[in-house]
């Protein structure tokens, strides 16, 4: 009858898989924890211009805290190298749109160098050494129009490597647990351009593999006076953490 629980050897395979996964999820949360001794902050700021705001997110307490849509101009970008206690690379937009920006608290993050930085603000590659351990965060803002997020997705090939840990804004939905009920999944290109690179270097979306069912997302959108929401900012790593298992990201 309908609404009576499953018995039988296909429910106690049901449990079993249950089981199974929870473990799964058990034993990476298990890595998460047990090295959890550098903390990534991501963020796209939407604009980082008033003295509340730069006081607010500067005040977070990273050892690298990436952030998109910064909006710096040269005095704006001054003013935060002052106030950061530690090296910021930057790739600087216009005071209206754009920017990236990564923050290194100079106590445990060493051997900084710059690999790559972009002229449009989207895109800045920087190479670090943590406990001996090297590190390539590229930190990046995807444009919004489909045709050039995907040429600017393959393009990311050119900078990854088996160190690398890409952060930030995608503007691309990666699943449909990454979208609020009332949205609809539409067909991206850039949604294969993206999952390629991640197969080819072997990346997860490491909050997803720790929250494989969660819906929180991180764009809000009023459309029609209906409120949308998605989830377009990801941490991809390695799956088989060789720096993950050592970081924490919020």
């Amino acid at each position: 009858p309908e609404g009576r629980a499953e018995r039988g050897p296909a429910a106690a395979e049901g449990r079993q898989e249950g089981k199974n996964l929870a473990l799964f999820r058990w034993f990476f949360l298990i890595l998460f924890l047990l090295f959890m001794a550098l903390v990534i902050f991501s963020l796209n700021a939407n604009g980082l211009r008033t003295e509340y705001k730069r006081n607010a997110i500067l005040d977070i307490r990273a050892d690298i805290l990436c952030l998109q849509e910064t909006r710096w101009d040269d005095n704006l970008l001054n003013m935060s190298r002052k106030q950061w206690k530690g090296q910021i690379y930057v790739s600087e937009g216009t005071p209206r749109a754009r920017g990236v920006a990564i923050c290194f608290n100079s106590a445990k993050i060493t051997g900084i160098n710059l690999v790559h930085r972009d002229l449009e603000g989207r895109l800045l590659v920087v190479d670090c050494v943590y406990e001996g351990r090297e590190l390539r965060i590229i930190n990046l803002y995807a444009p919004n129009g489909e045709k050039e997020r995907r040429v600017f997705l393959a393009g990311l090939n050119v900078w990854c490597n088996p160190n690398c840990m890409i952060v930030g804004d995608f503007n691309v939905i990666l699943t449909r647990s990454d979208l609020s009920r009332n949205n609809t999944f539409k067909g991206d290109s850039t949604r294969r351009t993206l999952r390629d690179l991640m197969e080819n270097y072997q990346l997860v979306d490491i909050w997803r593999v720790l929250h494989p069912w969660k819906r929180v997302f991180s764009r809000r959108q009023l459309v029609a006076n209906t409120l949308k929401q998605s989830r377009i900012d990801f941490v991809l790593e390695h799956s088989l953490f060789p720096g993950f298992g050592k970081t924490k990201t919020k």
